[in-house]
């Protein structure tokens, strides 16, 4: 039986190889992979950020605050 991982490896090979008319070895399907899989972890890890950027305006603003915390001119 065929496992996901292969499976995800050829179905990767046969993508790229048709995209870029190079044979690609499962080495290379595998790193396409790792890299792909690691830029959406950043996309994921800059979303999760922005997100708690944007809670912590919006609780500022509840708390009847305006403008960004720490934005204002010091007393």
């Amino acid at each position: 039986m065929k496992t996901n991982s292969h499976n995800i490896i050829q179905h990767t090979k046969h993508f790229w190889s048709g995209r870029t008319g190079a044979q690609l070895s499962a080495d290379d399907a595998r790193e396409i992979v790792a890299n792909v899989t690691g830029f959406f972890q950043v996309l994921c890890e800059w979303d999760k950020k922005a997100h708690e950027v944007n809670d912590a305006d919006l609780a500022h603003v509840s708390r009847g605050g305006i403008g960004r915390p720490g934005s204002g001119p010091r007393a």
